[in-house]
Parts: C-alpha cells; structure tokens; sequence
C-alpha cells in the first residue's frame, strides 16, 4: 500500500512540472505573438504612402475577433516558416511550438 501512495505521489509530482512546464511555455509564446503582432501593426501604421484601401485590408487582422486573429497568426506563422528567401520573425516562434509539442520546451 504505501507502494502505491509513493507512486501515486511521484506522478502527481510529474503531472505539476508538466502543468508548470505548459503554462511557463505559453506565457513566453503569447508574450512573444503579442509582440511579433505590434511589430506588424506599427510597420502597416508608419507607411504612409498606402491608400486607405490597403491600409484596411492589412489591418484586418488587427479588427478581427480573437478566434479569427488566432488562427490568422498561425496561418501567418506557418507561411513565413516555409519561406527561406528572407529572414522571419516569426519563425522561431514555430520551432518553440514544435520544440514544446516534443516534449523538450520547459
């Protein structure tokens, strides 16, 4: 019996520093889409050249409603790591994701 308080115990322990480990991940990830977003809306803010037109079309996502927003970042990321032509931001915030989905993130 006390066999199975101690494993009993042991999994609880492993099942907190998974639930730690989760929770730690996602408020570094949201941090940074949060700021990967502000650096797009400030981009699309300080050009002044665009017609109204295309300023709303690229600021959409900005309106959207917070599903809509969540899956428009995550369309965006998986374009941008698929591109190897230039540089992305947001393709470290890709490979966090895959790294956290590996088990190896936290």
């Amino acid at each position: 019996m006390q066999m199975c308080h101690v494993l009993q115990y042991l999994c609880d322990c492993q099942v907190r520093h998974r639930i730690e480990a989760v929770v730690a991940f996602s408020d570094d990830f949201v941090a940074c889409l949060q700021d990967s977003q502000r650096f797009r809306y400030n981009e699309v803010m300080l050009a002044l050249n665009m017609s109204a037109a295309l300023t709303a079309k690229k600021t959409k996502e900005f309106r959207s409603p917070p599903q809509e927003q969540r899956t428009e970042t995550g369309r965006f990321i998986e374009l941008t790591s698929k591109t190897s032509d230039r540089p992305s931001r947001k393709s470290p915030l890709r490979s966090q994701v895959t790294l956290q989905q590996a088990g190896g993130g936290g």
